[in-house]
């Protein structure tokens, strides 16, 4: 199911179709049940402000602010994230500041800080919280984890060493993690191949105190068997490029290039 913005050409009321001219000048026949008023779009930073809402107008509303290169969009309390492929200096961590403030939804553009935020402050409260990041392959899921990971241990770290320390070493799980677990796919070259549970646990003050990862639904045929132009886990490449030429030789370890299925 997709939707494109058109303008109705003609209007075949006996037939029950109608054509549709896209904004590329494309013409389409449609059938009229299908063909939804489009409404006035707003600018509107959280989609339930909207007087109409649409699955259309959704879309058209998330794909206008993402050519904007505005990737986060609120619907209530979730936010809705586009993977834009590239860094954005708009949402990197000089922001974290701001979101740690406290302020008001609207004065601050939709961020996944703002959801680590209010998660982190009903902690505080003694509410122990849940955030659940979901989507398709290629989504940004592991980045957005990272985000929000980033964001729990800069509030919570900054008046303790050892919780600095603490908080580094749960970003420093990631990189291992990714290692093992994530791998070039078709649609992204750093695709988790696994899924994880992720708990943090904080002290009374609301610093970090520890934290567990639980790993699950790992995708074991990728060792032995990988779709055309895919590839198998990163941590087997890393152990070739590593490796000395002694141990290559050691323990028969052949270029990517030389083999068709690593190991």
């Amino acid at each position: 199911m997709g939707y494109v913005v058109g303008t109705i050409v003609g209007d075949g009321k006996k037939t029950g179709f109608v054509k549709i001219r896209t904004a590329t000048g494309k013409e389409l026949e449609i059938q009229r049940k299908d063909a939804e008023p489009l409404y006035d779009i707003q600018p509107v930073d959280d989609l339930i402000k909207l007087d109409t809402i649409t699955e259309a107008i959704i879309l058209e509303i998330i794909k206008q602010r993402y050519l904007k290169d505005i990737i986060y969009t609120y619907i209530g309390p979730i936010v809705i994230s586009v993977n834009p492929f590239c860094a954005l200096p708009q949402y990197d961590e000089s922001t974290i500041p701001l979101y740690a403030k406290g302020l008001p939804r609207d004065s601050l553009p939709p961020h996944l800080y703002s959801i680590a935020h209010d998660a982190y402050k009903a902690m505080e409260s003694g509410q122990s919280q849940s955030i659940v990041i979901s989507g398709e392959s290629g989504a940004g899921k592991t980045e957005a984890t990272k985000i929000i990971l980033k964001y729990l241990c800069e509030v919570s770290g900054k008046d303790s060493t050892a919780t600095t320390n603490l908080a580094k070493a749960v970003l420093a799980t990631n990189p291992i993690l990714e290692a093992f677990g994530n791998a070039k796919t078709l649609r992204n070259n750093n695709s988790s191949r696994f899924g994880k549970f992720i708990r943090i646990l904080f002290d009374r003050h609301g610093s970090i105190s520890g934290a567990t990862i639980n790993n699950y639904l790992l995708e074991n045929t990728r060792i032995i068997f990988q779709a055309p132009e895919e590839r198998n886990y990163h941590i087997f490449y890393q152990l070739i490029k590593g490796a000395s030429e002694a141990q290559k030789k050691e323990f028969s370890l052949l270029e990517p290039k030389d083999v068709c299925d690593l190991f």
